[in-house]
């Protein structure tokens, strides 16, 4: 992960135009250590399929493409390309009435040791 220190930010546009959608989410995923935590940023791989979270981190999703909803209990959120979508931990979650692939970024902090030096 890019820090203030290293200057040289990860553009996750770029990173993900050099691979099918579908390989994203293995074959990119950052992760960055902060104090007792560790954020991680990957792309949805299965979107398409109603991705579902267990609710149990803070998630922010950015919709790099495509349509959808986001759903957790009755309420029903439509996103497109260029939202950003923020669900607090203790809400379940998924991703549901997807038209067409969807590209979908979740950045989401995780407890869990520091890292040593920089990740990518």
């Amino acid at each position: 992960m890019s820090s203030p220190e290293q200057r040289v930010p990860i553009n996750l546009t770029a990173a993900a135009e050099r691979l099918p959608w579908s390989e994203v989410g293995q074959a990119l995923c950052v992760h960055g250590a902060s104090e007792g935590s560790v954020l991680e940023i990957c792309g949805l791989d299965r979107a398409g399929g109603g991705h579902a979270n267990d609710g149990l981190t803070d998630a922010v999703y950015v919709i790099a493409s495509g349509y959808g909803a986001l759903r957790w209990g009755d309420t029903a959120l439509e996103c497109t390309a260029g939202d950003v979508l923020f669900v607090p931990n203790g809400r379940p979650h998924c991703f549901e009435r997807l038209d067409g692939e969807i590209k979908i970024w979740r950045i989401s902090a995780v407890p869990g040791p520091a890292i040593a030096g920089p990740q990518n």
